[in-house]
């Protein structure tokens, strides 16, 4: 047998467009190259063999890192370790991050003046929550709800959610302070607020418009045929890119704190929902190719890890909860 072997995880992926040659890529090199296919195949065959021959590729591949003749013990007791913990299948994004610098997809919003596009929709501002409005109260009011009023909401409590439910996802411009995570909405019955998909920019409170349209039912089997999309006023996809978070947050714990910090924006919206009389449903699942396609996501960095389904609840007023938040609201001038 030849004395070299492929690196571990090194990538093969296939050139659509050109003249179809092969993308090879091993985030622990930290290398990407295109080669062609008929050399890549007599080297494959070579190693199948067993028969040591010098080719100008494989002498080319050694130098770079994806053949190896050296004991990869270590290495593949480094990838057992992520293995065992069910962390392999975001293991080549994390190394890739250390290769790539960080793309802090959120910095343009960081200056004052963060939103100059004329297709930015700036919401109104958001209410102020009452003073007498109880935590313990609002979180144990609250249900999940999977079937709701078919009712247009304000847009002062659409504002309000975002501005409140993603206060976390704001940066604050005199701090360096940094996330990953990006936030779309598919509207369905929001005043002023025409039905589409749209996304959040939590520092200027803008809704980029990504497309216009009805598209109650695209979620709904999105969601594996859930009904709530069907009659609720709006879906948050809560989104990260995964090779800025990786790069930003370096360590074993990373992915850990990034499942850890994606429930607790799903559990703020939730209460900010339940603060302004709106009720929600999260759900995890997803079928993330028509997801992906939706939103026009990156596949290769960007995951969707949460999504939040909120609307006016239909027994809101039959169980006896009243908004809290009506004395506050904003009055139509």
């Amino acid at each position: 047998m030849p004395p070299w072997s492929w690196k571990e995880l090194t990538v093969m992926s296939p050139v659509v467009e050109g003249d179809g040659g092969i993308i090879l890529s091993n985030p622990i090199a930290g290398q990407r190259v295109e080669v062609e296919v008929n050399a890549l195949l007599d080297l494959l065959a070579m190693q199948a063999s067993g028969v040591e021959k010098a080719l100008q590729l494989q002498e080319y591949l050694i130098e770079r890192g994806f053949l190896t003749e050296e004991n990869q013990l270590e290495l593949l007791s480094d990838i057992e370790h992520w293995k065992k913990r069910g962390w392999d299948q975001v293991l080549d994004y994390y190394l890739w991050s250390h290769v790539q610098p960080a793309r802090q997809v959120n910095m343009p919003c960081c200056n004052s003046d963060p939103v100059t596009d004329i297709n930015i929709k700036r919401l109104t501002a958001p209410i102020d929550l009452p003073e007498d409005l109880l935590l313990g109260e609002v979180i144990l009011q609250r249900r999940t709800i999977r079937r709701y009023a078919e009712k247009i909401i304000a847009e002062w409590q659409f504002s309000s959610l975002l501005w409140y439910g993603l206060c976390r996802l704001r940066n604050s411009i005199n701090s360096e302070r940094h996330h990953s995570f990006v936030a779309y909405v598919a509207v369905y019955a929001v005043k002023e607020v025409e039905p589409g998909l749209y996304r959040y920019y939590p520092d200027s409170h803008g809704l980029e418009p990504l497309a216009l349209g009805m598209l109650r039912e695209q979620v709904s089997r999105i969601l594996f045929g859930q009904s709530a999309p069907l009659t609720a006023a709006c879906t948050i996809f809560l989104a990260v890119d995964l090779n800025d978070y990786a790069h930003c947050h370096p360590g074993e714990g990373s992915l850990r704190g990034l499942f850890i910090k994606a429930g607790r924006f799903g559990h703020e919206l939730l209460i900010a929902a339940g603060a302004l009389g709106l009720g929600g449903l999260p759900a995890p699942a997803l079928r993330e190719r028509e997801a992906e396609q939706m939103l026009t996501l990156q596949k290769a960095r960007e995951r969707i890890l949460y999504t939040l389904t909120i609307g006016e609840s239909q027994r809101r007023h039959e169980d006896g909860y009243s908004n809290a938040c009506e004395c506050s609201r904003p009055t139509d001038s």
